[in-house]
């Protein structure tokens, strides 16, 4: 088991490889579903956009409770996400496509559990 996971702390952290954008779509409704009932914020970083239309088709979702960040010019930065993941103002922050370090993924866990967010990280991975 890698040291970055134990019990106390495994539900925070979520960490998906999917290889199909239909998969995706279905990753975000299962994860808004589960965390827009708390009535908290769920915070979608860098979606992809035909994923994330499909899931405001869907009924049962609160969009409203959605919030996404697509950065323009770079990336967000680590920072950013550890702040808000420890100010626990969001049910869940997903990481959409970022390639994180363990190191990186480890703090991320910390933060998480600090603010009892759930961090999920979701790796499309491409198929040549």
């Amino acid at each position: 088991m890698n040291s970055i996971f134990n019990e106390k702390t495994a539900n925070w952290l979520d960490i998906r490889t999917i290889n199909h954008a239909t998969n995706l779509s279905d990753h975000y409704l299962s994860i808004c579903s589960q965390h827009t009932l708390s009535r908290k914020w769920v915070l979608l970083i860098n979606p992809e956009e035909k994923s994330l239309a499909a899931l405001c088709e869907r009924e049962g979702i609160d969009v409203s409770r959605i919030l996404t960040v697509t950065p323009k010019r770079q990336d967000i930065k680590l920072q950013s996400i550890k702040a808000a993941l420890g100010r626990g103002n969001c049910s869940a922050i997903v990481i959409c496509n970022a390639c994180l370090a363990a190191e990186e993924l480890a703090e991320l866990q910390a933060y998480a559990q600090l603010g009892q967010t759930s961090c999920v990280v979701i790796n499309k991975t491409s198929l040549h």
